[in-house]
């Protein structure tokens, strides 16, 4: 176990060192369809499948979905793999990419079991056919049935009532469940971050995550990361030259983000960094705006001062300095809005 773990640690080194040292059900936190987190995950999952013998890969999907998965792992052809994803269009997950992920899991780890612990997503369109299919084969008193069933009418009640704590709490419900059997195997999750967070609430805030609820249950044996820091590696996408209190600076672009949805008076805004421009307003007063880390589009560092356009609607555009002097609002790196040269 030793060696699987030091073998995680040197993929993990660019989010930070993290002690590995004897987990056994190794929980991997992303942001969907990115494909940096993507080759990071399937290198993950390709060290403990060859160097460990893993065989269980838990995922973010419903049990009937993942079933689904599994045979089409042992089918010479992808269409039952197109006919997932076409359901799941629409969705974060229900990327090109993603189907690239699944095909490249199958080249490269083709005993791959796929282990579905989420709501029943896609009831309609995946839950039900399934149902269907096991009647047709005489399966309605076998454990698939039962547990695809489960699901379905997790699916129903969460689409019925938005309940969000209902569904990470089932969410716990169904890993523990499924995992029970292979606790003297190693096993890897993969789920948006927001379930992840060992000690974090839900990203609703009313209940505890899953990975909290998990870890109450499995203790030490509950290894989790988050990769989502990785979708925010990005380089700028151009640089222009900026004059602000008769200096001159060089503003790197981000990208932007459209507003319109969230505030009818704004369009978009615009993200950039402005090189060297820290200790020359270091000692500049805040206005007390503040604006976490988790806003921009890439990372954020202390010692660092960026600049943020945003477009309103009549044509006009309302500039914004702010500023990282490294502490923290709500547990994110902060930068604070200064008052401009």
């Amino acid at each position: 176990m030793k060696r699987l773990f030091a073998l995680l640690l040197s993929l993990c080194l660019t989010m930070g060192a993290c002690a590995l040292a004897q987990e056994n059900v190794y929980l991997v936190g992303e942001q969907h369809s990115v494909p940096k987190i993507l080759d990071r995950e399937l290198e993950l999952w390709d060290v403990l499948y060859h160097e460990q013998g893993a065989r269980h890969l838990f995922v973010e999907l419903p049990y009937y979905t993942a079933q689904m998965l599994n045979e089409w792992m042992a089918q010479e052809d992808d269409a039952l793999l197109y006919t997932v994803f076409d359901a799941l269009q629409g969705t974060a997950g229900g990327t090109a990419r993603a189907l690239q992920f699944y095909q490249r899991i199958k080249a490269q780890c083709p005993e791959t079991i796929f282990c579905g612990t989420d709501v029943g997503h896609q009831y309609r369109e995946l839950g039900g056919p399934y149902l269907a299919r096991l009647r047709e084969a005489g399966l309605e008193d076998s454990e698939e049935y039962a547990l695809a069933q489960l699901c379905f009418e997790q699916g129903q009640h969460y689409y019925m009532t938005g309940d969000e704590v209902y569904r990470e709490n089932a969410m716990a419900e169904n890993f523990l469940r499924a995992y029970a059997g292979h606790e003297d195997e190693p096993v890897m999750g993969i789920y948006g971050s927001a379930h992840t967070g060992i000690g974090a609430a839900s990203y609703t805030g009313e209940t505890d995550s899953m990975a909290t609820q998990l870890s109450a249950v499995l203790g030490d044996a509950l290894h989790s990361e988050d990769l989502s820091p990785l979708a925010k590696e990005i380089e700028p996408y151009m640089a222009e030259e900026v004059v602000l209190g008769g200096r001159t600076y060089t503003a790197y672009y981000y990208g932007q983000e459209s507003l319109s949805a969230y505030f009818p008076q704004y369009r978009r805004r615009e993200f950039w960094r402005l090189e060297g421009a820290y200790e020359d307003m270091a000692g500049r007063k805040k206005t007390g705006d503040v604006l976490p880390e988790d806003n921009y589009p890439m990372v954020v560092e202390a010692g660092q001062v960026y600049m943020i356009d945003y477009l309103l609607t009549d044509g006009t555009t309302k500039r914004m300095l702010m500023r990282c002097d490294g502490d923290l609002w709500q547990g994110h790196l902060a930068t604070w809005e200064i008052k401009a040269p």
